[in-house]
């Protein structure tokens, strides 16, 4: 719970309408039916029933008495359709610790983020009391994934002492000169920080927090035709053919901590060469002191040779294997994906597949006629006890036999590059989605409009909800209100498209069309850069002035 339940009383108690303005007057709103159940399981006892924002009378029992509860414990019912002009006490709920973020953060591999989280002081039933000055408070940051947590940082006194693990890369932004605001800021984010945020306050040795996921997106891989033999615009050219654009230094650093370990100097995105290495070894040692880092070798002529680092950022849609006894060609298995409603996957496609658990122990072939297959589980009899995207052969013969690896796009916005509408005016943007699935042209998980859209927008790190649909039912964040709607769903249930009216310059930023398979989140994305400046109101005096 972000904050605590606590009973407002009167001797003439209140009506439902009495008892929100109550709350509201305290710096609080009546409780949930399921914030009481917290509060009940965190020890409160009140044998009075109060009025709950469900319009619901419910009272906490945790010493069972003979006189209040019939003698059992738990949340007791007294009236689920009270008459709202009955008297009862107010059930009150103060969020004392907030992050206000919506869904989960998405931020890029090697980008920065900052989480916002702030705190209040007031505690109890009297909007004037503090229990403690600000400063006083102790505020704790902690990762949680896969239920093992990891401090980040500790505040107390004004006083920050960060985690080993986050030196040099986690701050807090305005502590302690604004002494309710936990907001930090995280630098070169890393895919081994995925998992759940949580912002505790420590109030009364009472702990309550909040909590945001964060996903952090995209990988870096290594990649080259020939070892050594792309110019700087041929490595640019060869990560956008596979779904990727040359990495950023900050992306190959985050991935050197994530545990990326290559002994091939490549192109990054400033026209330096560089190499991660974790293990120096002999033929490969890197600078002259052999220790491991990010190695470079400083810019160079765009008429060199090298390897290059890509950046895959994310799929639109999935990646299968397509298999038969006598497997295919390069050309067959080209026509085998088209058969099935999709085309060859790239090797982008294929290592973002991996990352996210891909595990398929036969080479196959990819749309840059190379063979490759994904491990992600260790096995002496493939991939040499190695994991990662193994790959057997980049210039085979193309008549060699494997199997296809096929990419279906499930979502996609046809727009090839940033939309750029005026100032005020209305915006169409769309975006479709695919039912099919796996290697059945014509498997169908689920129906149409039992997919869920979600529809977000980005900016600074921060994601805020545009519209969420489901099962024909469309809600509209509060901040796009009359503005947005879904143009033809759900008549045509596979369009998710959208339109903006009354365009504003805040509505720049990258746009998301998500779709929600089977708890797997697919999505495709577009920038809009509004353009033009809001009007300016000289008056005629002030026009007569200036002449």
């Amino acid at each position: 719970m972000s904050g605590r339940v606590f009973f407002s009383t009167s001797e003439e108690e209140f009506t439902f309408y009495q008892a929100s303005d109550q709350c509201t007057q305290l710096g609080s709103r009546l409780a949930t039916t399921g914030e009481l159940y917290l509060a009940w399981q965190d020890g409160m006892d009140m044998c009075h029933p109060g009025w709950l924002a469900d319009q619901s009378v419910r009272y906490p029992i945790n010493i069972a008495t003979s006189h209040c509860g019939g003698g059992t414990v738990g949340v007791i019912t007294m009236d689920i359709d009270p008459n709202i002009t009955s008297r009862h006490n107010a059930v009150c709920f103060q969020e004392l610790v907030r992050i206000p973020m919506e869904m989960t953060l998405r931020p890029l591999l090697g980008s920065s983020l900052s989480v916002p989280c702030y705190f209040k002081l007031k505690t109890g039933d009297d909007p004037e009391a503090s229990t403690m000055s600000a400063l006083s408070h102790r505020i704790r940051w902690t990762y949680v994934s896969k239920n093992k947590t990891t401090l980040i940082l500790e505040a107390l006194n004004g006083k920050v002492q960060v985690g080993k693990e986050y030196k040099d890369r986690v701050t807090m932004v305005n502590y302690p000169k604004a002494h309710t605001d936990a907001t930090i800021e995280i630098t070169e984010v890393r895919s081994k920080d995925s998992g759940t945020y949580h912002c505790e306050v420590i109030y009364d040795n009472e702990e309550i927090y909040d909590s945001v996921d964060i996903q952090v997106q995209g990988i870096v891989f290594h990649y080259y035709t020939d070892h050594y033999s792309l110019s700087f615009e041929k490595a640019k050219a060869a990560c956008n053919e596979n779904s990727a654009s040359i990495a950023t230094p900050a992306q190959l650093r985050a991935a050197y901590h994530d545990g990326m370990d290559q002994c091939s100097a490549g192109w990054l995105s400033d026209q330096t060469v560089r190499y991660p290495l974790r293990e120096p070894r002999e033929g490969c040692w890197g600078d002259e002191d052999g220790s491991p880092g990010v190695k470079s070798y400083g810019e160079k002529d765009c008429n060199e040779t090298f390897d290059v680092y890509c950046f895959a950022e994310k799929m639109s849609g999935r990646v299968f294997f397509s298999t038969s006894e006598e497997e295919f060609t390069f050309y067959q298995a080209c026509d085998q994906c088209t058969q099935l409603g999709s085309r060859l996957a790239t090797t982008g496609e294929l290592y973002l597949a991996w990352q996210d658990g891909m595990d398929v122990c036969q080479p196959g072939w990819l749309a840059d006629q190379s063979v490759r297959y994904p491990i992600n589980i260790a096995t002496s009899h493939c991939g040499e006890g190695t994991v990662g995207v193994i790959t057997m052969d980049i210039d085979p013969n193309i008549k060699s036999r494997y199997n296809a690896i096929c990419f279906q796009e499930l979502v996609r916005i046809p727009m090839e590059m940033t939309l750029r509408p005026l100032l005020g005016s209305s915006l169409s943007v769309p975006c479709y989605f695919k039912l099919k699935t796996g290697d059945d042209p014509e498997a169908s998980t689920m129906s149409a409009l039992s997919h869920r859209i979600r529809w977000t927008y980005v900016s600074k790190n921060k994601a805020t909800l545009i519209l969420e649909a489901l099962d024909g039912k469309v809600q509209v964040g509060k901040e796009y209100k009359d503005r947005v709607t879904m143009v033809n769903y759900p008549k045509a249930h596979t369009d998710a498209t959208i339109e903006i009216t009354e365009v504003r310059s805040k509505d720049s930023g990258t746009y998301h069309c998500e779709v929600i398979y089977d708890n797997e989140e697919i999505y495709d994305s577009v920038d809009i850069q509004v353009q033009g400046t809001t009007p300016v109101h000289l008056s005629y005096d002030i026009f007569l002035n200036q002449q």
